[in-house]
């Protein structure tokens, strides 16, 4: 008999696969330690991702992956350790970051879950965003909201429909996500300050994604 159990255990198993990869998984520089500002060979690039789910709302989506990738194909696939915040039933905010030698990228994919005590679902979603790198620097690409709500015929989803019973509860299996690009440069930058007073001494630029 099909239990919420056996839905779990699946989800499980599919999650292991998905997040053990053989691919490099990179440590962001702010999360090293001592966290990473040389901009002598890479500079930095800084970005706040706030997610939410309007279909299901508890199974607020929870990044663990970050994509990047230059016009070659070059892939970072960036380690998401934890929130900056969280409040239940709403959001989570993340705080990214990526050192990366100048050049044209995008932010390609956004993996991640949505859990309760029984279900786990999980997402993986490619968003696409355009950005360019300078020099020597560091730059903060603005704050990226990606919103989990109804999908239409035609539209991606938000992840797989497998196993059904967890990816229908989570949301993201009948989801897609818009994504929007905000300016919050005031607030995030006054945060990331305060949060690495090392910064405090740098130039931050500010050159938003693009779609």
């Amino acid at each position: 008999m099909w239990t919420r159990f056996s839905s779990t255990l699946i989800a499980c198993a599919v999650l292991i696969v998905l997040f053990s990869g053989c691919a490099t998984k990179y440590t962001m520089p702010l999360d090293a330690t001592p966290p990473s500002l040389d901009v002598n060979k890479n500079s930095i690039v800084l970005f706040t991702l706030h997610t939410a789910n309007k279909i299901a709302e508890s199974y607020e989506p929870e990044v663990k992956f970050v994509t990047i990738e230059n016009v070659k194909g070059f892939k970072k696939k960036y380690k998401v350790i934890r929130s900056y915040d969280f409040q239940e039933n709403l959001y989570y905010s993340f705080l990214i970051s990526a050192d990366l030698p100048p050049g044209e990228y995008r932010i390609t994919e956004v993996q991640g879950i949505g859990r309760s005590t029984l279900i786990l679902g999980q997402f993986k979603f490619n968003i696409h965003l355009h950005f360019t790198v300078p020099e020597n620097s560091i730059v903060y690409l603005g704050r990226i909201e990606m919103i989990n709500r109804t999908r239409k015929d035609g539209e991606p989803r938000s992840g797989g429909v497998l196993p059904l019973i967890d990816q229908a509860a989570s949301g993201f299996a009948g989801g897609t996500f818009d994504v929007n690009i905000l300016d919050a440069s005031e607030k995030d930058l006054s945060f990331i300050k305060k949060k690495y007073p090392q910064l405090k001494a740098q130039e931050l630029k500010v050159i938003l994604a693009r779609k």
